[in-house]
């Protein structure tokens, strides 16, 4: 397998792939003979694992005179059918322990796993197999705008009120449409209009959690009779991709069950 390949194929810890992985960040355990230690996971390939751990200088010399020996790691899994915590075991080797820059006593450490346990091989490729779709929808749903009106407001998760973030201030605004590449919001007059290429942030509220997307200005206008309008281009969210695509799932079912009907 190519280096690139390998490299790719690791799944980043972002508040997305926590989501979808359904990993437990705080039942997260690394184990030297008798001594357990709390971490965070970072990254997860089916070759190798980064954690993040906090060490006291004691801790530290421990994991120094440990390196390139092994070790146990135990990851937490939310099981989306049962509702239960699976723990998986991974036996690893330690092989690169590295100090985070401006984070007292808080290391990333690189690990090599043994043997990739079955379960976590599965959900690597699920988990790469949904973003590689993602990732396509974001090109084909670029276009395909969604218009948060009375028609459209029952079949998205997002509230039509969102945030926008610009020099840390934080201004209530309404999406108008958006779409996987684009968003067109208003903004009350009161506000100033937005120059070009500035970079802006979307927070957007759903069901059952919130996200923030960010984004250059393309342009911005006075929209009658009391608003402004706002035009921003995004680049791939798999959380906006991700409701865009189920959106247009939607439409497509109802369109299919019409015709039967």
């Amino acid at each position: 397998m190519h280096k690139e390949f390998k490299d790719f194929c690791k799944i980043l810890f972002s508040p997305y792939a926590i989501k979808q992985t359904g990993i437990i960040c705080n039942r997260c355990k690394l184990q030297i003979n008798d001594y357990t230690l709390a971490c965070a996971p970072y990254k997860l390939s089916k070759e190798t694992v980064e954690i993040l751990i906090s060490l006291d200088p004691r801790e530290h010399s421990l994991f120094t005179n440990h390196n390139k020996r092994f070790c146990l790691l135990s990851f937490s899994f939310l099981n989306m059918f049962t509702q239960s915590c699976d723990e998986t075991l991974m036996r690893a080797e330690i092989l690169k322990i590295d100090p985070l820059k401006d984070k007292s006593s808080i290391y990333l450490i690189q690990l090599k796993l043994s043997n990739c346990p079955p379960e976590v091989s599965h959900l690597i490729d699920e988990y790469f197999k949904n973003y590689g779709r993602l990732q396509s929808n974001y090109e084909k749903f670029k276009d395909s705008f969604i218009y948060i009106d009375a028609e459209n407001i029952d079949m998205i998760s997002v509230n039509t009120i969102s945030l926008i973030i610009k020099s840390r201030v934080e201004k209530h605004i309404l999406i108008y449409k958006f779409s996987t590449q684009t968003i067109v919001f208003l903004a009350h007059e009161e506000n100033n209009l937005i120059p070009p290429d500035t970079e802006v942030t979307l927070r957007f509220y759903c069901e059952k959690c919130r996200f923030d997307v960010s984004g250059n200005v393309t342009s911005a206008r006075k929209y009658e009779p009391d608003a402004l309008c706002t035009i921003m281009q995004v680049p791939f969210s798999p959380e906006l991709t991700e409701i865009v695509s189920l959106y247009h799932k939607q439409v497509l079912d109802d369109i299919e069950l019409l015709q039967v009907i």
